[in-house]
């Protein structure tokens, strides 16, 4: 049996959908602008340093960790 990627059991999970529900869930701090501008120009820098055979070698390991799961 495949378990849910949310964290608890039924109850709990059921609590959380309440608490969203009725506006009582903790609020999430919304990310720093900069902080997100940061990490998309290094995942565009690390793309351009790549060469075409390393890029299929993760591409390779990503497809063999996906079917592991």
């Amino acid at each position: 049996m495949k378990r849910s990627p949310k964290k608890g059991d039924a109850a709990q999970r059921a609590w959380a959908v309440v608490q969203e529900a009725t506006g009582q869930a903790a609020q999430t701090k919304p990310k720093d602008p900069a902080a997100v501008a940061r990490g998309q120009k290094g995942g565009l820098t690390r793309a351009k340093t790549l060469s075409p055979e390393r890029r299929r070698q993760i591409a390779t390991q990503a497809r063999a960790a996906r079917k592991a799961v």
